[in-house]
């Protein structure tokens, strides 16, 4: 039998479903002890940045083509080391990255910067602060009391055996503040593409930490204590000489006494701490597929200094002056 077969017996034609781009292709990571490693297999990539002090990253990605692929780094409190290779990419004025204490290094074969702000992309990978406060030594000891006796009927001649009351000890030195955390490594290897540069388009930051302050000195101890003699209960007023013309206290002020001793000085404070070291930068780079001019290089801004000193201590408060007498 010749002929075509029925309509029910033709096969319906099937479209096949969409299949998406298989990611382990385009994109791998390898982590291996505190290093990570980005291979991007993509036409051209798109970082989003990471902090949120500049162009937010949807209006950063509104100036992307439809070859541009946004993607995340991502990275956990063990990694101290980022490595990224990829073909191309870019990078939009006014993003902001924070790498802080990182060694980043980034390789590509073009890097593209669109300008939507005059603000340049910014990577802060600053050390941090050293906040921790020394703990302040405990208070000295006090001094010894004075102590003696009286032996003769008239103090003003005469005391016994005794010793002298000993000054409180000054405190002990605050503890010297810790040095504030080095800044990180940036490594730039990459042909730029840009129209005109009229100013820095990259800045990187790898500026120490602020070095922490010193911590605040020990009290002084308190001076010994004081003797005098109490000569009203101690001896008969009849034998008191110069008892009628000079009263109470004035003429107990007037007997022979063993001074008090003075409170001690308070300790001095530690001293601040030192800044963190700078870390380092370094940029190999053409533009527009030439070597760049010593003008043309201004289109990075780098900075790089050591952490400013800590503050400080500050001294120890001082014991009271002991006026006490016993």
């Amino acid at each position: 039998m010749s002929g075509n077969p029925p309509a029910s017996a033709v096969p319906t034609p099937v479209t096949p479903a969409p299949v998406a781009p298989d990611e382990t292709q385009l994109l791998q990571v390898i982590k291996a002890g505190d290093e990570i490693t980005y291979h991007f297999g993509y036409r051209s990539v798109f970082f989003r940045p990471n902090d949120t002090g500049g162009t937010s990253s949807e209006a950063c990605e509104k100036q992307l083509d439809e070859t541009t692929v946004p993607t995340t780094i991502v990275w956990d409190q063990s990694i101290k080391t980022i490595n990224i290779f990829a073909e191309e990419i870019v990078f939009v004025t006014g993003a902001q990255y924070a790498f802080r204490e990182l060694s980043l290094s980034i390789r590509c074969r073009c890097l593209r910067i669109i300008r939507l702000s005059d603000s340049p992309v910014k990577f802060d990978l600053t050390g941090r602060n050293n906040e921790t406060a020394p703990v302040a030594p405990a208070a000295q000891s006090n001094g010894r009391n004075a102590n003696g006796t009286f032996v003769d009927e008239n103090p003003l001649r005469r005391i016994g055996d005794h010793n002298f009351a000993e000054s409180g000890p000054t405190g002990t030195a605050g503890t010297d503040g810790s040095q504030g955390n080095g800044g990180g490594k940036f490594f730039l290897q990459a042909d730029v593409k840009v129209d005109n540069i009229d100013q820095p388009r990259i800045e990187v930051n790898v500026s120490g930490g602020a070095g922490g302050s010193g911590g605040v000195g020990g009290k002084g101890g308190k001076g010994g204590s004081g003797v005098k003699a109490d000569i009203f209960n101690q001896f008969p007023v009849s034998k008191c000489a110069g008892r009628a013309f000079i009263q109470g206290e004035a003429f107990s002020a007037f007997m022979p006494l063993l001074p008090a001793a003075r409170g001690g000085d308070g300790g001095v404070g530690g001293k601040g701490g030192w800044g963190g070291n700078a870390g380092s930068v370094q940029v190999k780079f053409t533009l527009n597929g030439q070597t760049p001019t010593d003008d043309q290089k201004k289109l990075f801004n780098m900075v790089s200094s050591a952490g400013i000193r800590g503050a400080n201590g500050k001294v120890g408060k001082p014991a009271t002056v002991e006026t006490r007498v016993k």
